[in-house]
């Protein structure tokens, strides 16, 4: 049970679980047992596993045997409410049963504490509930939270209470979980773990942080699958890695295999609905987001994600009713953006110039302001015209440089598979190329306001950035035959 590892506590249940009949051993082996299944149920919950019923199965013993280990009792009701809170790594709260178990922990924490502190050094199986307190949600308010080592003393030199103090406390300690992968290779729940740090910027001990390696990440989550297929987060984990790599095949079908564990998962249906959009299945698309709307949550997403497809499918009138509902729901400067998008489509131009201007206050971003030049030179608005113009189309330059530097590190990554190479070369050509044409548009934007505006020299270096463009390089030099030098 010391070992640590799930398989391990595993392992050790089923064989205390033999012995609970022997007449000389019978009572150690059935304590033992229940405390394995508690701790196994705990770490399930941790994990984000699906319930195995061990912590039920542990009650039962402790209930048919109540005067076995006094100790038992409360620590059962420890892990009835850590398992009753938010499951997973993330521990987000999104149940009201959760929330329940979240006040119960706050009124009880302070005598479960102190219950177990006077049973460490010696019990690790209390040091390691210890640590879920002094670590958790409310660990700043547990009496020698910031003196762990000296607390869980030789405690400490346990697999299983190391784990939980490298996972729960010491968080990025890549060399104390690869250790202890190393020393007991059934520790699969390890990869897991590594898999975070990889995408946390801490790929192997010693590594410079703040830049995620998305092949580690990948490498050790698809370990983590093979030991454990039936797991959510790490379901749910490789399809948000393989989105943020552009792996758009790969990234719904670990969607769906999580909505298959999980029925309603809204962070997996929101990654599948944004997913099946940039493959373009707008109708897809557009029915997933009925069933995130019939969860109850994400509900502005939901809207947000559904107008953008409906607009990709010029249904504007419909698109402009979701956006209008998704504005209502959440504050960002995307919302604006597309309501600004639908609005022109609807000749709305009023209208849209001001959600687009509203999203450009929210943040800078050179689509929004080339969308927004457009409408103020349909307006007319010269003035303002040449100085969204000019400054979205200087925007799109320094986007270009930058994405010409991401497709150079690309080129010479050598954490990088030749496919996942190519996908994101791809991709940032694809958008340099559409850049490309709104940025031609601001130039001669910029250009025709600023010679309505007599402002010539303006006009003029405006328009030679454009002269030989295949699309506005015709109208561009006409414009520059009628700008006397």
């Amino acid at each position: 049970m010391l070992a640590g590892c799930l398989d391990c506590l595993l392992d050790a249940y089923r064989d205390f679980l033999t012995l609970r009949d022997d007449p000389i051993v019978g009572g150690t082996a059935t304590a033992a047992a229940i405390r394995s299944g508690m701790l196994i149920s705990v770490r399930e919950q941790e994990l984000g596993f699906l319930d195995s019923g061990h912590l039920r199965s542990a009650h039962q013993m402790l209930d048919a045997a109540p005067l076995l280990a006094p100790e038992l009792a409360p620590i059962a009701e420890m892990a009835d409410v850590i398992v009753a809170g938010p499951a997973g790594p993330m521990s987000i709260v999104t149940l009201e049963s959760q929330t329940l178990s979240m006040v119960r922990l706050s009124q009880s924490q302070k005598p479960w504490t102190e219950f177990l502190r006077e049973r460490i050094p010696g019990d690790r199986v209390g040091a390691y509930f210890w640590l879920s307190f002094a670590c958790g949600v409310y660990g700043s308010q547990v009496a020698g939270s910031a003196d762990r080592a000296a607390i869980v003393g030789e405690s400490a030199s346990a697999p299983l209470v190391a784990f939980k103090d490298t996972v729960a406390c010491a968080r990025g300690r890549v060399d104390v979980l690869q250790r202890l992968l190393d020393q007991e290779p059934r520790f699969g729940e390890v990869h897991f773990y590594l898999g975070l740090a990889a995408l946390a910027g801490q790929p192997r001990p010693g590594a410079p942080g703040g830049t995620p390696d998305l092949e580690a990440a990948d490498k050790a989550f698809r370990a983590a699958y093979e030991w454990r297929a039936h797991w959510p987060s790490v379901t749910i984990a490789i399809a948000n890695t393989a989105m943020t790599a552009e792996d758009f095949d790969r990234a719904l079908d670990f969607y769906g295999k999580t909505l298959l564990l999980v029925p309603g998962h809204a962070d997996a249906l929101l990654g599948r609905i944004r997913t099946l959009t940039y493959l373009t299945r707008h109708t897809d698309a557009i029915a997933a987001t009925d069933e995130l709307l019939a969860t109850g949550r994400n509900p502005g997403d939901a809207r947000y994600w559904r107008a953008l497809n409906e607009e990709q499918l010029d249904e504007h009138d419909l698109a402009w009713e979701d956006v209008e509902l998704a504005e209502r729901l959440m504050v960002n400067p995307d919302v604006p953006k597309l309501a600004g998008i639908i609005a022109i489509n609807r000749r709305q131009l009023d209208v849209a110039r001001q959600r687009l201007e509203v999203s450009l206050k929210r943040r800078a971003d050179c689509d929004t302001g080339h969308y927004l030049q457009i409408v103020l030179s349909e307006q007319r608005e010269w003035d303002l015209s040449a100085q969204v113009a000019g400054d979205s189309a200087r925007c799109f330059d320094k986007e270009e440089a930058a994405l010409r530097g991401e497709i150079a590190r690309f080129q010479t990554a050598a954490n990088l598979t030749p496919e996942r190479r190519d996908r994101q070369i791809a991709k940032r050509e694809q958008q340099i190329a559409a850049n490309a044409r709104m940025r031609a548009n601001c130039w001669f934007n910029a250009a025709a306001a600023s010679f309505n505006l007599g402002r010539r020299d303006d006009a003029r270096g405006f328009a030679e950035q454009i002269a030989d463009d295949g699309q506005f390089g015709v109208r561009a030099r006409e414009l520059l035959g009628r700008i006397p030098r």
